[in-house]
């Protein structure tokens, strides 16, 4: 899974490679807010939120993935374990 500042690295790095789309970018939003202001507003809030609740998502499965392989290891190890302690 890919972490939020690798993401943040890779969409910066994308608009620094892609200068004329990022323009276009800032002039839409700014068009739009200008003549549309209270409907961009709630995109750009929407689009907020989703950011907001994936990378929540990101963390509690990668806290989750981590528990995951801490317990598969205290397992394996167990197991190693008894059958180095079998006859």
């Amino acid at each position: 899974m890919i972490d939020f500042n690798s993401f943040y690295a890779l969409v910066l790095q994308f608009f620094s490679n892609h200068i004329p789309i990022a323009i276009a970018l800032g002039i839409a939003i700014i068009f739009f807010l200008y003549k549309k202001t209270e409907a961009t507003v709630k995109f750009l809030a929407v689009c907020f939120l989703l950011v907001a609740v994936f990378y929540t998502m990101s963390l509690l499965s990668q806290s989750s993935s981590s528990g995951v392989t801490q317990e598969d290891n205290l397992i394996h190890k167990s197991e190693r374990e008894l059958q180095d302690s079998s006859p």
